[in-house]
């Protein structure tokens, strides 16, 4: 078995039910503040946002004797992963993050579902590497980028500084420079300078907004499902060709719904969490 098999496996492998903490509720609107959170094998702090709940659980993988220490937010949640190497990891909503307990700075390895901020403390001695449920692995040693590698979604990253790997399933490697970026769909790797306006869409749901830069319809309904923790089903599939441009700070979902039936001529309604555009 290849270690992409292994990879997809492993994840496959982890539950699907969590213990829910107990945690403060926080508004969306609001800057970045911190608030401890301790662990085995890393420590959590919760970023603004309407809480649902984080959980964490340890569980055994298949291929290896350690535990697994898993964090994980739900969606409207933002989190902040900090490893015992120092490496800070800023998680979007819909996002999970698995370390191994045996973690070290000798051997620096985790595995993330969703989408994650990395600052990666420098050590070019032992490479850290992130390991995606496509079975995708990213490598760095000390360096700053955005991962999105959310399931049924192309795998995303942004390099901001330092340098990156990607190898793929088939063992093609894809290498980044700074202000770089790169899109992984079943074409070939997509990688592109990156600009000021992709790199706020990319970036700007660390500071609490939602940027939008000429998006496919159906990906800006799956961020904004996971942004406000809601569920939409479009019966209008016109809407689906269509492409977003704009950004949401304060606005609740009801007041973003209202303005994109304005800007894309459609009607909707929301019954609590249920949304429906027609």
């Amino acid at each position: 078995m290849n270690h992409s098999e292994q990879n997809r496996e492993l994840f496959d492998s982890l539950p699907h039910t969590w213990h829910t903490g107990k945690l403060p509720v926080y508004d969306r609107v609001r800057r970045l503040r911190r608030i401890a959170w301790s662990g085995v094998a890393a420590a959590l702090l919760l970023l603004p946002a309407a809480i649902a709940g984080l959980r964490k659980q340890a569980v055994q993988p298949r291929f290896q004797q350690q535990t697994l220490a898993a964090y994980h937010v739900d969606k409207g949640v933002k989190g902040k992963v900090v490893l015992p190497d120092s490496t800070i990891i800023y998680l979007n909503s819909a996002s999970s993050v698995k370390v191994l307990s045996d973690f070290s700075t000798q051997e620096r390895k985790i595995w993330l579902d969703g989408e994650g901020w990395f600052e990666v403390k420098s050590d070019p001695q032992h490479p850290f590497y992130v390991m995606t449920p496509s079975g995708v692995q990213v490598k760095v040693t000390g360096t700053r980028f955005n991962l999105s590698s959310y399931r049924d979604e192309p795998l995303r990253v942004l390099l901001e500084s330092g340098r990156l790997e990607l190898q793929e399933k088939n063992h093609t490697t894809v290498r980044l420079l700074p202000d770089q970026a790169v899109t992984l769909q079943q074409s070939a790797p997509q990688v592109s300078m990156t600009d000021e306006e992709s790199r706020r869409e990319a970036t700007a749901w660390r500071e609490g907004m939602l940027v939008f830069n000429d998006t496919p319809m159906d990906e800006a309904i799956a961020r904004i499902e996971r942004w406000y923790g809601v569920h939409v089903r479009v019966s209008n599939t016109r809407l689906l060709e269509e492409r977003l441009t704009g950004e949401f700070v304060t606005e609740t979902v009801a007041e973003v719904f209202h303005i994109l039936s304005l800007t894309h001529g459609f009607e909707y309604t929301i019954d609590n969490k249920e949304v429906t555009l027609r």
